[in-house]
């Protein structure tokens, strides 16, 4: 017998399993963190909607399948309406039914909402979204990568491979040096310039008004609170793999703020930009910003993706 319904607390462990199963290809037990995580982002976030849920898939009692949705606020013309973000989305490999995928992402898609959205989707996954009439945006879904300090970086990449780890530890330090040379000649495309405007730690009333004024002309766009983002941030700096988080905004000499930024530097590895954020002028000089970090990469995605 298969089912398709609400996830539930007592279900965080057999799909934190699951998670282990599908996308870590292990079968030992799931850590205490991971069966934490399934519990704290899908079921105590603060946009609960009884109407707007994740779900399991069932077959004989056995949780084979999970779908992770968030429901969140968002506007469209200042008009307040609601929103899905498919999260975590897998299916025991080992399931008989090849349409178990398409079964459960299909009722999701029929709930209430008046969007449903989704990011960093696997090929697989981005097909049957596409399969059940959705779209990717392009321009929504790239990645970039900027490589700061090439040498180091490249040390940095070689570490990757086992052979080659002692001879990187023993260039490293000629590598620091040939980059601080090419850092410093002003043609080099990796010279950096300094940005002119001042940068301060992000505060969170700050943060709700940059992005309050630097979505005034937008026509669909996040319904935040100040404790909604504090929930975000804080899971954002819980994401303690990448470094740890760090958020600035940035001042023109008048006091106009001209945009912000928050990433994990990382530094001596490499780099993540969480988001970015800048008036349509600065944006150029924005992205120009520099930072201790070896490489940047970037998804283009909102924090509350």
């Amino acid at each position: 017998m298969e089912l398709i319904r609400q996830f539930q607390f007592e279900d965080t462990q057999p799909v934190a399993q699951l998670f282990q199963k599908v996308f870590r290809h292990t079968d030992t037990p799931a850590p205490a963190s991971l069966t934490s995580y399934f519990a704290d982002i899908y079921l105590n976030n603060p946009w609960r909607d009884d109407e707007i849920n994740s779900l399991v898939y069932e077959r004989n009692g056995i949780i084979s399948g999970f779908l992770g949705a968030i429901p969140f606020p968002m506007k469209v013309n200042d008009k307040l309406i609601r929103a899905a973000i498919g999260g975590n989305y897998m299916i025991d490999p080992e399931h008989p039914n090849p349409l178990a995928g398409i079964k459960i992402l299909k009722t999701l898609l029929s709930g209430p909402q008046d969007v449903t959205y989704s990011d960093t989707a696997t090929a697989t996954a981005r097909n049957i979204w596409i399969g059940l009439g959705s779209a990717t945006i392009q321009l929504y879904s790239m990645q970039w990568l900027k490589v700061l300090r090439p040498l180091q970086f490249a040390s940095v990449m070689s570490t990757r491979n086992t052979t080659l780890s002692p001879l990187a530890s023993l260039v490293h330090p000629l590598a620091s040096i040939v980059d601080y040379s090419l850092s410093a000649i002003h043609k080099s495309p990796f010279h950096l310039k300094k940005t002119i405007l001042k940068a301060e730690e992000l505060s969170l009333d700050i943060f709700i008004q940059a992005i309050g004024q630097f979505s005034a002309h937008d026509s669909l766009k996040p319904a935040y609170t100040k404790d909604t983002l504090a929930w975000l941030l804080k899971r954002a700096e819980d994401k303690n793999e990448y470094g740890h988080l760090k958020a600035n905004v940035l001042f023109n000499n008048i006091g106009d703020i001209q945009g912000w930024y928050l990433y994990y530097p990382n530094s001596g590895k490499l780099g993540h930009i969480l988001q970015l954020g800048a008036n349509n002028r600065q944006w150029m000089l924005f992205c120009r910003i520099y930072s201790p970090m070896h490489i940047r990469k970037a998804a283009s995605h909102s924090l509350d993706e």
